[in-house]
């Protein structure tokens, strides 16, 4: 099986009038399946915009789908989406989907804001300088960093139950948030909002053959106990380039591939 992945294609900062085309995302030849590892568009936006696409999306909401919006409300609308309006655009947040033979286990994921060992500090700063604690409300309260960190524990703990089950074919894992600290920038390694980006996730890599993720400001491509590790996000427009609206965007994420294919093999029974 060929997946075209991309993630933080962050549509919302784009004119409404540019279709997919012209923002750089066509199918890939000979792809099977798109996988979308978030941030891809606010709300349902992203699942409205890839609902034509021509082969089945896996779709993973970011923490930016939520902006503006109630967390459990649109989450409840993400997992209507495959038997409502778009049955095309899997959207998976705990949620499993068999496609030829291959396993694709979803989850936004968050993080254990522990990577530096003082979670206390890193919730703190998380609270004053991330917008998701801002924009994100449950009900009419405010999302909270607490919040985070129990999806994140339930998450967890999910994968790792999903992940003991043997299956029979090859596993792809797709979460938003990062799953090892080999995927940040070099240059930003001692960022104190890291934290809030990836988890240290080695105790569940090589229970899958594949792990998909988004959050992080470069592609990444490597391997950890025998599970291949990749990310291809594009990152935010470049505010100048945005103003030009000249067709010749660029983008946080120089690498960014918007024809990046990677192949599962299925076993053949």
């Amino acid at each position: 099986m060929k997946l075209q992945i991309a993630s933080d294609l962050d549509l919302e900062f784009l004119n409404e009038e540019l279709d997919c085309h012209s923002l750089g995302i066509t199918p890939a030849p000979e792809a099977d399946l798109l996988v979308l590892a978030g941030n891809v568009h606010a709300g349902m936006k992203g699942i409205e915009h890839f609902a034509t696409w021509p082969k089945p999306v896996v779709y993973v909401p970011g923490n930016r789908e939520y902006f503006e919006n109630d967390f459990l409300l649109l989450r409840d609308k993400f997992k209507a989406t495959r038997t409502g309006t778009y049955p095309s655009v899997i959207a998976l947040d705990r949620d499993v989907y068999e496609y030829m033979g291959v396993r694709f286990v979803g989850t936004t994921l968050w993080t254990d804001f522990a990577l530096y060992g003082d979670r206390k500090e890193a919730r703190r700063i998380a609270a004053s300088e991330l917008y998701d604690y801002k924009y994100i409300r449950i009900g009419l309260k405010p999302f909270e960093t607490g919040d985070a960190l129990r999806e994140h524990t339930k998450s967890l703990a999910w994968l790792d139950r999903v992940l003991h089950h043997r299956f029979s074919g090859p596993t792809v894992v797709v979460t938003h948030h990062a799953p090892h600290p080999n995927s940040l920038e070099k240059y930003l390694e001692d960022s104190d909002l890291n934290p809030t980006c990836v988890s240290d996730l080695t105790r569940l890599l090589g229970r899958s053959e594949l792990w998909i993720h988004g959050h992080v400001q470069r592609s990444c491509d490597y391997v950890l106990s025998g599970t291949r590790i990749l990310a291809n996000p594009r990152g935010l427009p470049d505010p100048i380039s945005l103003q030009r609206a000249s067709g010749n965007l660029r983008w946080e994420n120089a690498c960014f591939d918007s024809l990046f294919t990677v192949d599962v093999a299925v076993r053949r029974t």
